[in-house]
C-alpha cells in the first residue's frame, strides 16, 4: 500500500478495540491487530470509494437554485446570513 502525499489525513478515526479501551498481550494483541488494522482498512477504503463516487455538484439542487432565481422566487434571509457570517468568524 501506498500513502498518498495529497490525500488529507482523516483526524479523529479509531479502530471500535480503541473506543473500547480494550488492551491485549503483546503476542496476541499483534495478530489482533493487524486483523484489526485490516478491517479498518476496507472500512476506510469503502467510505473513500463512496465519497468519491458522490457528484461534486450537485446539479438538482444548482438546477433548482437557478431557476428560483430565473424567475425571481428566491429569498434571502440577512439575519440568517448575518448569522452565519458571524459564526463563521469565531
Amino acid at each position: 500500500m501506498r500513502i498518498d502525499p495529497h490525500q488529507p489525513v482523516a483526524a479523529g478515526l479509531t479502530t471500535e478495540k480503541a473506543k473500547n479501551g480494550k488492551s491485549q498481550s503483546s503476542a496476541h494483541g499483534a495478530a489482533n491487530a493487524k486483523d484489526a488494522f485490516s478491517a479498518d482498512t476496507v472500512s476506510v477504503g469503502a467510505l473513500q470509494a463512496k465519497a468519491l463516487s458522490a457528484p461534486e455538484v450537485r446539479e438538482e439542487k444548482v438546477q433548482a437554485l437557478r431557476e428560483a432565481i430565473r424567475n425571481g422566487s428566491y429569498e434571502l434571509d440577512p439575519q440568517k446570513i448575518a448569522d452565519a457570517m458571524l459564526r463563521d468568524a469565531s
